[in-house]
């Protein structure tokens, strides 16, 4: 930002209100002098739409709740919700003390929502708004092939989200397995060649690839199938009974599932299962800290058979979290919204043909995001686009695909100031008028001290030819 010679002295001044999320300026350059300015508003109240999910919903109705909070103590504020143009729907959110609210709206299950939450407040005005969208949800196309029954995933992967195919290996159509977004491996004796080649190629494109052994598995087979997936090998069987007492919370695959961690939980048990060696992630361990499931993006290998005669797992509340997010994840579908900034990556049921593009279009606003096409979808990565918040829509030439919603991170919300007048590596005022006057000053006084030496020297030189004339 600063041209120049290096000698030449630098100065930067910064006018901020200087919330507590400020950069750290003991990062700034030495040779830079730093001016602070801190302006803050005369009112600090602010109330901010933090979030909006969905809640408990029924076949009929569908249940919107959105949280909102305030910095300082008030009543209740109205809060309206629009379908693009029109409202919809009008409420008044009450709050605790603590600063929360949160508002609930019933809208029938089958509406699509070009959706904004907005309330009217004098304080900061980027989160009075949030934009969100309820598409028409495209279904999840998930394939089971194995030998043991399977009802325990169509409980889980239902007719609303997934469409669920199941196939024994003598009657399996390969032709069918690039279509999907999801394959089960559920207990298979061997993995036949032709079917390990058929899954290596599935993944490659991007498909999402779950493998359950059985108990009889026939090893090698197995560990063709799943050594280039983090280098994973079975390499014994194990017949001592073990406990699955170690959760991994943080893991992708269960986001947003526990609020906290549990440490009271009922553990589910295996009678036996195969040790391993591998680089991948564990979601979930046993007591004596060998893996029970292991896996990441798109790839999960369990070490033991599920069935009943040697896990209790299926009767565990871990089953239904573990594998519906297996499958929600392998199509990442638009979420209500998005943050701006925050890498968003979401995928559209659709490959496209040769030399077709997908656009993101908002009025006058248009841009390409980063793109990758595969068999069975198209991944689009808005890691730079767009700038704004708002709704925009995914087209393809001129169909509409789909909708999706960005706003911006609630960060700033919270009115927590820092204190930069403590800070050592800068000067602090509190007004521009009075910083600009001091630097007025200081300049003043540096373009004098030449004259002042020159003064110095020339009295010094009367001083001494005063001396030799007396003498």
């Amino acid at each position: 930002l600063f041209r120049g010679s290096s000698e030449t002295r630098k100065q930067l001044v910064a006018i901020s209100d200087f919330q507590s999320k400020m950069f750290d300026l003991a990062e700034m350059p030495d040779q830079l002098e730093l001016h602070l300015v801190q302006l803050r508003p005369e009112e600090m109240i602010n109330i901010s739409v933090d979030s909006v999910f969905i809640g408990n919903s029924s076949p009929t109705q569908l249940e919107l709740m959105a949280y909102l909070s305030s910095s300082e103590e008030v009543e209740n504020t109205p809060v309206s919700i629009w379908n693009a143009d029109t409202l919809i729907a009008k409420t008044a959110a009450r709050f605790s003390d603590q600063g929360k609210a949160e508002v609930n709206f019933s809208l029938p299950s089958d509406i699509k929502i070009d959706g904004l939450i907005e309330i009217a407040d004098q304080g900061l005005h980027y989160d009075n708004e949030l934009y969100f969208n309820i598409n028409e949800k495209d279904k999840i196309k998930a394939m089971v092939i194995g030998e043991d029954e399977d009802d325990f995933l169509k409980r889980i992967f239902t007719e609303e989200e997934f469409v669920l195919k199941s196939f024994q290996v003598n009657n399996l159509n390969y032709s069918e397995i690039d279509n999907q977004n999801l394959i089960v491996i559920n207990q298979l004796t061997s993995v036949p060649v032709s079917l390990q080649n058929a899954l290596r190629s599935f993944t490659e494109q991007g498909g999402s690839l779950v493998v359950i052994p059985a108990t009889d598995a026939d090893i090698n087979s197995y560990n063709r199938l799943i050594s280039p997936y983090y280098s994973t090998s079975f390499t014994e069987f194990s017949t001592n009974e073990q406990q699955i007492t170690s959760i991994s919370f943080d893991h992708p695959l269960y986001k947003n599932v526990f609020e906290k961690s549990v440490s009271n939980f009922q553990y589910p048990s295996v009678s036996s299962y195969y040790k391993l060696r591998t680089n991948a992630a564990v979601v979930l361990r046993m007591q004596n800290g060998d893996p029970f499931l292991i896996g990441n993006q798109g790839i999960y290998i369990f070490t033991t058979s599920i069935d009943l005669q040697n896990s209790n797992f299926r009767n565990s509340p871990l089953i239904v979290p573990t594998f519906y997010n297996m499958g929600a994840q392998s199509l990442q579908l638009p979420s209500l919204y998005h943050p701006l900034s925050s890498n968003t990556k979401i995928d559209i049921p659709i490959s496209l043909p040769n030399d077709v593009i997908a656009k993101v279009t908002q009025e006058n606003y248009e841009f390409i995001p980063l793109q990758q096409s595969y068999p069975n979808k198209t991944t689009l990565n808005f890691e730079e686009h767009p700038s704004r918040d708002g709704i925009f829509d995914i087209v393809l030439g001129d169909s509409l695909i789909s909708r999706i919603s960005f706003n911006y991170p609630r960060d700033e919300s919270i009115l927590s100031y820092a204190d930069p007048g403590q800070d050592q590596y800068a000067s602090f005022s509190d007004s521009i008028v009075e910083l600009l006057d001091r630097i007025e000053n200081n300049k003043r006084v540096n373009e004098l001290w030449p004259w002042f030496v020159i003064l110095a020297l020339l009295f010094a030189l009367i001083e001494v030819m005063v001396q030799k004339l007396i003498k």
